[in-house]
Parts: C-alpha cells; sequence; structure tokens
C-alpha cells in the first residue's frame, strides 16, 4: 500500500468512496486510517487490510441508522446505565462509595457501544499540567452494547489498590 489510497465501495446502488492513510509515529508504530465520503465514516487499525474491513463495516452499520432499521440508547442513558453498573459490580463497592469525590469519568462511542472510563483522580489532579505529569489511574472500563443495553466491565487489576495511594 502507498502513503495514500482510494478505494470504490458500492452499497445498495451508492458508490462511497473511501481515502485510507498510513502514519509512521515518532516511534516507529504503523498505524492505518480510513475515511469514506458517506457520513465522514472513520477507522482505525494496524494494517490496510483491517482498516478497510472496519470501515465497510462502519459505513453498513451508519447506513442501518439512517434508514432506522437500528435504534440506539441515547447517549445520557447509556451513560448512567454505565454508571450503575460500575457502581454495583465493581469488585470493592464500599471502597468507591467512600472514595467517590475522587473517580472521575469519561466514555466514547464507537459504532453500537459506548466505552465508560473510570479513573481514579484527586483535587491535585484538575490541573492539566499535572496530568501530563502524572496521568490518571484507570479504575475500570464499562463496555456498554447500545442495541441491547447489556453492560460488560473490566477492572484493573492493580486499579484495585488505587485507593491506597492517594
Amino acid at each position: 500500500m502507498k502513503e495514500n489510497e482510494e478505494y470504490l465501495f458500492f452499497l445498495e446502488g451508492r458508490s462511497i468512496t473511501i481515502r485510507s492513510e498510513k502514519s509512521v509515529d515518532a516511534d516507529g508504530q504503523i498505524t492505518y486510517y480510513a475515511q469514506s465520503d458517506f457520513m465522514d465514516v472513520c477507522a482505525q487499525a494496524e494494517n490496510w487490510m483491517a482498516v478497510l474491513e472496519k470501515c465497510v463495516k462502519k459505513i453498513k452499520f451508519a447506513m442501518k441508522q439512517q434508514k432506522k432499521e437500528v435504534e440506539l440508547m441515547k447517549h445520557d442513558q447509556a451513560v448512567a446505565l454505565a454508571k450503575k453498573y460500575f457502581l454495583d459490580t465493581y469488585i470493592n463497592r464500599t471502597v468507591v462509595r467512600d472514595h467517590l469525590d475522587e473517580l472521575w469519568h469519561g466514555n466514547s462511542v464507537e459504532d453500537e457501544t459506548l466505552t465508560f472510563f473510570v479513573w481514579k483522580g484527586g483535587e491535585d489532579d484538575l490541573c492539566r499540567d499535572k496530568l501530563l505529569e502524572d496521568p490518571l489511574t484507570t479504575v475500570a472500563v464499562v463496555y456498554v452494547n447500545l442495541l441491547t443495553g447489556e453492560c460488560d466491565m473490566v477492572e484493573n487489576i492493580e486499579g484495585l489498590k488505587w485507593y491506597k495511594n492517594y
């Protein structure tokens, strides 16, 4: 594959252009990006075949959403579900409730999955410069299926001791 290439993808009588790009970071790590001209769908992967496959999959999903063939849970509802799942399922719920003010959260959505991150942070971490020097500790990550509402969670083993580190 060259640095930049264009591909045509045909779906339901539509011609969709996918532009792919190869990127090399300072460490020599190669990442491939693809972006379509259909609803600005984009993908990222470790090789050019995977990035094209991901992009095509995302285009098909976006088209189903556009045609209202699939309906996803609302974002705020999914975030509330993820928070509740974390609080009810985390292995040491008592510690979480005692140190709730030190936990930060963020989320991202890709296709039908909301990824909800829970980090440990204290008052000193409010300063952006401090965050760059001493990154937050990941406590857990909750995955919410926006089609079914099903939740899964992974906990950071080292993060199980996070409450002792402040």
